[in-house]
């Protein structure tokens, strides 16, 4: 039987891996295609304000780095 959850668990974290691989590429080729990281939703919050609350420190470095790139190093 424990071979069986393990394996289990191996499938679901290569999924969750993969998973979250994708939204780091999938950013990286919004941003190389000019998205605008400054955008705000309807409750005013960003794409780097998602990446935050999701614990995904990676995504908000990607997104800080296109903002200093974008509008400077001391305007954000």
């Amino acid at each position: 039987m424990s071979r069986i959850v393990n394996a289990e668990k191996k499938k679901n974290l290569c999924a969750r891996l993969a998973r979250i691989e994708g939204q780091l590429r999938g950013l990286q080729k919004l941003i190389e295609a000019d998205a605008d990281v400054t955008l705000r939703n309807q409750q005013d919050l960003s794409a780097r304000d998602f990446a935050r609350a999701a614990d995904r420190q990676d995504l908000v470095e990607l997104i800080n780095r296109a903002l200093r790139v974008k509008l400077g190093p001391a305007s954000w």
